[in-house]
């Protein structure tokens, strides 16, 4: 199974991975999130991915003291989903039915999606996994 985070999630996960660090108390959604992330990584047909910009805001926020070492584990186990040549293609019908144009690209993302380190990344192509 392969799972894509949005940003929201990204940041339930890593918000209740650092109060669970300082021992604070947890919001019903990082519990939910938390529980799904330790469910989705104790499968190993599991593979939880992240969009470019997401990934690109974690990389701001490692060189914050406080919550370097939170999301260097959170980003351990999760990988970045890079658009292939349909991305805009497939998100574009969708921001014709009135959907937010952030959740088009996830949509986009969460069909059409590949590795960056698959050699025809550089090209853009690609496809299913």
């Amino acid at each position: 199974m392969r799972c894509l985070l949005d940003k929201v999630t990204a940041r339930y996960a890593i918000q209740g991975l650092l109060k669970l660090a300082t021992t604070q108390e947890l919001t019903s959604a990082e519990l939910f999130t938390l529980d799904f992330f330790a469910r989705a990584k104790s499968q190993p047909a599991c593979q939880l991915f992240i969009a470019p910009p997401t990934a690109n805001v974690l990389q701001r926020l490692i060189q914050l003291p406080a919550y370097s070492s939170i999301i260097q584990l959170f980003l351990e186990h999760v990988e970045i989903a890079f658009p292939t040549r349909y991305f805009k293609r497939w998100a574009a019908p969708l921001t014709r039915l009135q959907l937010y144009q952030g959740r088009c690209r996830d949509i986009g993302f969460g069909n059409f999606r590949y590795k960056q380190r698959d050699c025809f990344a550089k090209y853009g192509i690609g496809g299913y996994f």
